[in-house]
C-alpha cells in the first residue's frame, strides 16, 4: 500500500519518468560519463541553506538514522518521449529498507544544447515535493522527514511502529 501511494503521488508531481513505458517504447540512453554528469548535478546542487544536495541527504541520515536512509541516484527517462527527464533519488523512511520500501524524489533537468540545469516547476497540488523539500534546505528536509515518519510508520491512534 505504502508504495502504491508513492507511486500514486510521484505520479501526481508530473514524473512521467516513472511510468510504465508504452511496448515499442526505446530509451534514448545517455552515455555514462553523461549519466554522472546529471547525478553531479544533482549531488553538486546548492540548495537554498548554501550546501549540497548530498551533504543535506548525509545530514538528514545523520540527525535522522532510525527515520531515514539515502538510497541511490539515477537517471530516468519520460515514459512517452524515452527522452532523459531527470534524476531521482530513492530513499527510505523507516528501518523498512528493501527495495520495495523506497521513496522516489525526481529533480527535473531541461537540456539547453549541452547545458544542462535544475529545474523546479511550480507545484500545483499545493503540497510540497521531496525534491522541493531538499531544495529549501536542511531543516525542512528534516520537517519533510518527521512527518513521512508520522504518516507512514506510525498507527494511529494506538501509536504502534509499522516500520
Amino acid at each position: 500500500m505504502r508504495r502504491a501511494l508513492s507511486f500514486f503521488a510521484t505520479l501526481l508531481c508530473g514524473a512521467s519518468a516513472l511510468a510504465d513505458p508504452p511496448a515499442a517504447w526505446k530509451a534514448q540512453n545517455l552515455s555514462s560519463s553523461e549519466e554522472r554528469r546529471w547525478i553531479e548535478k544533482v549531488s553538486n546542487h546548492r540548495t537554498r541553506d548554501g550546501v549540497t544536495v548530498m551533504d543535506t541527504l548525509k545530514f538528514a541520515e545523520q540527525m535522522r538514522p532510525r527515520s531515514f536512509k539515502f538510497g541511490r541516484m539515477q537517471v530516468v527517462y519520460n515514459g512517452a518521449s524515452g527522452e532523459p527527464d531527470g534524476v531521482v533519488v530513492d530513499y527510505f523512511i523507516g528501518l523498512k529498507r528493501a527495495d520495495a520500501d523506497a521513496f522516489s524524489m525526481l529533480f527535473s533537468i531541461e537540456r539547453k544544447g549541452s547545458d544542462i540545469s535544475l529545474v523546479f516547476p511550480r507545484n500545483e497540488f499545493g503540497y510540497q515535493t521531496p525534491a522541493e523539500a531538499v531544495e529549501a534546505g536542511r531543516d525542512n528536509l528534516l520537517r519533510m522527514i518527521d512527518d513521512d515518519y508520522d504518516t507512514w510508520c506510525i498507527e494511529h491512534p494506538s501509536l504502534r511502529r509499522l516500520c
